[in-house]
């Protein structure tokens, strides 16, 4: 379907077969208004023309609300960007006439910071950028050692079986680590240190 702007309306124009003149023509199905961008100025099945089947019409009526749609998300980032922009233009006007203001105006201003402070920083905090994975030390292990609620009980009991087995504390986390499994010193000290060796 094709949609065309004719002055204040917006032409919804589908295509059809026509066998006469053996070519492809357009049929105007619906108009509306060229503010619209919402699905609710979508017709309804009785208001496309009645002598098209039900199948054409549901997917002309489909093919307006897809159109509408991608209207609606076009016209959401240009008021995002508008807003964007009328408020970098407010701040750096503030800014310059902020010296010449009076008591009352910039105890004005400072109140509408804070309304937009409380919109703006609490977002901000609950999309925190994740933290960072810790780097391992010289050593090759972890600055900070995983506790063992965060190791499901195959690992645990592997440190317990090499412990078992009469290996040092320090030698168990090297076999882990060289494993694919990085695990320091005072992690098996944790997980293991109650088990003597045999």
């Amino acid at each position: 379907m094709q949609f065309r702007r004719r002055g204040e309306r917006v032409q919804c124009l589908a295509p059809y077969y026509d066998r006469e003149a053996k070519r492809v023509r357009q049929r105007m199905v619906h108009s509306m208004p060229f503010w619209a961008a919402s699905p609710d100025h979508a017709p309804a099945l009785s208001d496309l023309p009645q002598d098209a089947t039900d199948e054409e019409r549901q997917q002309w009526r489909g093919q307006i609300v897809a159109h509408l749609l991608t209207r609606q998300g076009i016209e959401s980032v240009q008021k995002q960007e508008r807003a964007h922009t009328s408020f970098e233009r407010a701040a750096t006007n503030l800014v310059d006439a902020w010296p010449s203001m009076s008591a009352d105006q910039r105890k004005a201003v400072r109140g509408a910071l804070r309304r937009i402070e409380r919109v703006v920083v609490p977002s901000t905090r609950k999309k925190a950028d994740p933290q960072p994975e810790p780097r391992p030390r010289a050593g090759g292990t972890p600055a900070r050692a995983p506790s063992s609620r965060t190791f499901d009980g195959a690992l645990v009991a592997r440190a317990r079986a090499l412990r078992g087995e009469g290996m040092a504390m320090a030698a168990i986390a090297e076999r882990m680590t060289g494993e694919g499994t990085p695990v320091s010193k005072s992690w098996v000290q944790k997980v293991a240190g109650g088990s003597s060796p045999a």
